[in-house]
């Protein structure tokens, strides 16, 4: 295809997306783009430095072998032959490794703009950058009067949602800029319109007929207390039972039963503006306080640095900022535009269109961006994927290319995801471009029903699931190459313990914070009750089944890791728990413990090994591909959503709660936002079944529960019948390194007789010496002979070693480095020079290291710290090697050489 300067890709799965992104970026470069006005903008820094490591490559292997696609590839987008291109290739390498390529993901490009203006929005250009701001709910919380507290109560309780989704909510239209418009005079509503409207129905219907049935529609006296039960009577929501048949076409009925709804659905809308007026005025209060606390710490979340440049751009400064931006950006290209946010959009939206608009200084300008709408799967993100079509509706000048080959799975697969997915696309009346294959060879499809039995659900999935493990492992497929997705993170941990249990090594990338596992959990709030004595965090302690735990004083002055390290001892955690170790290491990075527990650790829990069968979620393994590939059903029921935010393109955000009353009437306004909503979420888990489905290189298992209710079963929109296709290939042998435990040799092999052999003797230093020497050499590696920096490499020190030497050693070493630096002989002899520590140099074929090697113009001393003259005929033999490498090395210079014992009153510097 040839060069289009204004280009969408619409690139399924497999089909080369980065292939042609990289590519894109070297072609404008060997057209004579200015390298730093290229920007390049994706999501996450994995697929931006995977991007730029293409990118080095393409641009300097083009013509090598095994680049032929390549290279055939720049040669048609810019009509030149290959001799041509390398020659301006290499007119341009010098400056292409020279410069910096700017490719970087939203969050970077973002908060870069916002520090170049951080002033004008009321930050330092320093300001830090949190995963998120973990004080805000806090802050808000205490800032309520007690009549708001009841007020934000009764509102969770209105709208079903638990505090926490609530504050999601809230942080949701906080992040997006949403605003909600309220009449601010609006009142509380009563029932005596709906009262009146039902006596009056009520009157007239019993006259029409004296069915059983149809006469307990009107069991109630007064609908006022029992409006909500009334409204699922037939008579309100169906009127398709047959004691309704001959009624429904009296006029009168008609026309008071509608004037009974007309008064419910008023009652209702009534309902839903005074909870909008709740909340707005709970947002209201939650972005002064987010504003606020953002200044205070001068810190923003990653979340908010969307909010903050776009607020950027709506201010006085949004031609300064545009101006800025079209002078440093002349071609820009956007990967994955199908998870591009509202926001994001808008904020890019008039720099695209200065680009393509052909107008400005630069007469070269290029805009491209590639995505694929079916692997739009983060709607719980906001991201939008409709705006890949809006874009190019709005610039006419934007032509579309598609990408329709396979490069990932075989044939047999991508024949079975187009069957799959082409119908239910079109069924979402979306387009879909079957892919062609063009990797030949062997593949295979399996899918597997499993009979629905709620109590044995997950142990019957899970034994299924072994049992393809081995069928697997049958046909000689490596544990690396398998990978298994479900649909939970908590699954994916059940499934690495079920398979451990098997003697099967997996592994999972866990997302769960650290702060959250059970270890850290009880360390953090056991040290906030030894600080504040607060009955909460006992109560937190003993929901986790700790009894036995009494209020302890701290001691600041200890070490962060110190202190963590003593609490976890005297509330008897595991210390083996690689949660707990993880978060005692992250304590070492703290200067102090109140900054330990009350800073927010974003960080989550390390994975424990990185061999064997790979577990997780679908969300994950967005981008990723697999050799075998197992998709296992959903395991737990999804909660249902009762605050519903959706994105439309002309009326922008629409938000609406979950009303009982407006579903029974069906009411219009409430039944078309609803219609659209399911249409979105149906279409979202749509796109995570081809994601899922399409991470499959060689063969895919899929294992679904048979007969579950449709909304418990993730694949029941799929309709998929239990078969076997295709062909499974064998690997090429059964590795040893399967690491199936239960398979161990039953036999040793023969032991082989050898001659007895002559052996040195080695004098084993005392552990506690060595452990002393070492923490000596790392204070004065660290320590400054000329400043008094001994606080700080001390304090350093302690953590480092207090789990090894006692405080007594650790005071030693304190007055052997003094002693040192304050002795008269050591500071004549290293006056003037430039110090180098800890020197490393190879010598005779062997590795050595100077503790310390002082420089002068035309001299260099050697210095060798020892803590004791034990071994002194080695230390004299060790030094004496160093002066004879030095003096090899450094011919010209006149070399000295010192043995330095450390000791405590005066050190003793004996010269070679």
């Amino acid at each position: 295809m040839k060069f289009e300067p204004f280009l969408a890709l619409e690139a399924s799965a497999g089909s080369g997306k980065t292939f042609a992104l990289s590519l894109r970026f070297v072609a404008l470069i060997l057209m004579g783009a200015k390298i730093d006005e290229i920007l390049a903008i994706t999501f996450t820094k994995k697929a931006a430095n995977e991007m730029k490591k293409r990118i080095i490559e393409n641009f300097l292997n083009f013509d090598k072998t095994g680049y032929e696609a390549q290279k055939q590839e720049l040669c048609t987008l810019l009509a030149k032959d290959e001799k041509e291109l390398v020659s301006v290739r290499d007119n341009l390498k010098e400056e292409f490794l020279r410069k910096s390529l700017r490719i970087q993901t939203f969050d970077s490009f973002f908060s870069q703009l916002i520090r170049s203006f951080a002033l004008n929005l009321g930050f330092m250009s320093d300001f830090e950058i949190l995963e998120r701001d973990s004080d805000i709910v806090a802050l808000f919380i205490k800032s309520l009067s007690k009549k708001e507290l009841k007020e934000l109560a009764n509102f969770i309780i209105s709208t079903n949602e638990s505090k926490r989704s609530f504050f999601d909510n809230l942080n949701f239209l906080y992040e997006n800029s949403c605003k909600i418009e309220v009449d601010e005079n609006l009142s509380v509503k009563n029932k005596l319109d709906i009262q009146k409207a039902y006596e009056e129905f009520k009157a007239y219907a019993l006259s029409l007929s004296t069915n059983a049935n149809y006469k307990k529609n009107f069991d109630y006296e007064s609908i006022e207390d029992n409006l909500k039960e009334f409204c699922k009577k037939p008579v309100i929501c169906d009127l398709s039972k047959k004691y309704f048949e001959n009624i429904k076409e009296d006029e009168n009925f008609i026309r008071l039963r509608a004037n009974l709804i007309k008064e419910i659905n008023n009652y209702a809308l009534h309902l839903y503006k005074l909870k909008m007026k709740s909340l707005n005025s709970f947002l209201k209060l939650y972005e002064e306080l987010s504003t606020k606390l953002s200044k205070k710490n001068n810190s923003l979340s990653f979340n908010q640095i969307n909010k903050k440049t776009y607020e950027l751009i709506q201010g006085n400064d949004k031609d300064l900022v545009y101006f800025r931006l079209d002078g440093r950006i002349s071609h820009l290209l956007i990967d994955e535009f199908q998870d591009t946010n509202v926001l994001q959009y808008k904020i890019l939206k008039p720099l695209i269109a200065e680009l393509v608009s052909g107008k400005g200084v630069k007469e070269f300008r290029s805009f491209f961006y590639v995505g694929d709408k079916k692997q739009s799967i983060y709607k719980f993100r906001n991201t939008q994927k409709e705006l890949f079509d809006v874009l190019q509706s709005d610039f006419k000048q934007i032509k579309r290319q598609i990408l329709d080959t396979n490069y990932r799975s075989k044939e047999e697969l991508v024949s079975f995801v187009n069957e799959v997915f082409k119908p239910q696309y079109e069924a979402l009346s979306q387009l879909y471009h079957p892919q062609k294959a063009i990797l030949q060879g062997q593949a295979f499809v399996r899918i597997l029903d499993i009979d629905e039995d709620k109590e044995n659900l997950k142990e019957n999935v899970f034994n299924s699931l072994y049992e393809q493990i081995l069928f697997l492992k049958e046909h000689k497929a490596k544990l690396s190459d398998i990978c298994i997705l479900c649909w939970k993170n908590s699954d994916a941990d059940d499934i690495v313990a079920f398979l451990k249990d098997k003697k099967i090594e997996a592994f999972t990338q866990s997302s769960i914070e650290l702060v959250n596992k059970a270890q850290v959990f009880a360390l953090l709030a056991f040290a906030k009750y030894c600080i504040f004595g607060d009955e909460f965090y006992a109560q937190q302690l003993r929901a986790l089944n700790f009894s036995n735990f009494t209020r302890l004083k701290l001691d600041f002055s200890k070490s962060t890791m110190q202190t963590a390290l003593y609490l976890a001892k005297e509330l008897r955690l595991d210390l083996s728990d690689t949660a707990l170790i993880q978060f005692i290491e992250y304590a070492f990075t703290k200067e102090n413990f109140l900054e330990l527990i009350f800073k927010p650790c974003n960080l989550t829990i390390k994975t424990e090994q990185n061999y064997g069968i790979n577990v997780m979620t679908v969300h994950k393994s967005k981008g990723l591909e697999f050799k075998h590939l197992i998709v296992l059903d959903g395991l737990s029921k999804t909660q249902r959503e009762n605050v519903f935010l959706e994105y439309d393109v002309k009326n922008g955000f629409e938000l609406e709660f979950a009303s009982d009353l407006r579903s029974y009437t069906k009411e219009e306004r409430y039944m078309s936002f609803m219609q659209r909503h399911n249409e979105l979420v149906r279409y979202d888990e749509l796109n995570k079944l081809y994601v899922a489905f399409t991470r499959a290189c060689d063969s895919l298992i899929i294992i679904q529960r048979k007969n579950a209710p449709k909304e418990a079963s993730k694949f029941a929109m799929l309709n998929l019948s239990a078969c076997d296709r295709g062909k499974m290939e064998l690997g090429l042998e059964n590795e040893s390194n399967l690491k199936f435990n239960d398979k161990l040799k039953t036999q040793l092999d023969d032991f082989v007789s050898i001659q007895r052999q002559e052996y040195n003797k080695i004098n084993i230093q005392n552990t506690d010496e060595t452990y002393f020497g070492t923490a000596l050499h790392y204070a004065l590696e660290h320590m400054s002979f000329c400043e008094d920096n001994f606080a700080t490499v001390y304090k350093r020190l302690k953590n480092k070693f207090f789990h090894i030497l006692d405080e007594e050693a650790l005071e030693e070493i304190k007055a052997r480095c003094l002693a040192l630096r304050a002795d008269e002989n050591f500071k004549k002899l290293i006056a003037s020079k430039r110090l180098l520590r800890e020197q490393k140099f190879v010598f005779n074929q062997a590795l050595k290291q100077i503790d310390l090697l002082a420089l002068g113009d035309d001299e260099a001393f050697i210095f060798d710290y020892k803590s004791s003259k034990n071994n002194e005929d080695l230390h004299i033999k060790q030094v004496a090697e160093y002066k004879e490498a030095i003096s090899s090395l450094l011919k010209g210079k006149k070399i000295r050489a010192f043995i330095v014992y450390c000791f405590k009153d005066r050190p003793l510097i004996q010269e070679l």
